[in-house]
């Protein structure tokens, strides 16, 4: 992690020479792990000011708590990602503190870390299916490289509940925080309704 830490200011220095209007973070690892809001919160004002202090930065932990809050999800979530159990208690430590309780996990546990997003649509059906259950009211995949995407529109469809990948999560994050508000059908709730 200090090595892909390291890494966010080279990357902000080469990225606002094209002057954007938002920063997307699309590492959700980093966002959650120091564990807690205040953690993710430095992060992200880190590379605000990097960046020059004026633009804004879509980290995906601040994505995906308002992704549940605009579902209306009110308190038990369930995730589904690639890493190891280490990441566990950082990511139930800062969901708690937005008052969310995660009541299950699946760590996919790729083979090594070049080989973790090497899933199928199978696997990841097989995945949401062995999180969900009568106490989730939403599923979460974290992880940027991890294909959800593009079959979650259709997971929200046969599980009955919001399917939240990190990915749209963010990126409905920057648009709607850019005065974006262009609805796309066909890439869950989120980006269809909200």
């Amino acid at each position: 992690m200090k090595d892909l830490l390291k890494s966010i200011d080279p990357a902000i220095d080469q990225v606002v020479t094209c002057r954007p209007d938002h920063i997307i973070l699309g590492i959700s690892a980093l966002a959650v792990w120091g564990g807690s809001r205040a953690t993710s919160d430095a992060l992200k004002q880190s590379m605000k000011q990097r960046a020059g202090g004026k633009m804004e930065v879509s980290l995906a932990t601040d994505a995906i708590v308002e992704a549940l809050k605009a579902h209306g999800v009110k308190k038990r979530i369930a995730i589904v990602e690639p890493y190891y159990p280490v990441i566990q208690p950082r990511l139930q430590s800062f969901f708690g503190e937005h008052g969310y309780e995660v009541v299950r996990f699946n760590h996919m546990k790729g083979p090594q870390l070049t080989e973790y997003t090497r899933v199928t649509a199978a696997d990841m059906i097989a995945a949401l299916r062995s999180i969900d259950g009568p106490d989730v009211e939403a599923l979460i995949q974290f992880g940027a490289n991890l294909p959800l995407a593009a079959i979650a529109d259709e997971a929200e469809r046969w599980l009955g509940k919001p399917v939240i990948p990190v990915n749209t999560a963010t990126y409905w994050h920057a648009l709607r925080h850019n005065g974006i508000a262009d609805k796309m059908p066909g890439h869950t709730r989120l980006l269809s309704e909200f």
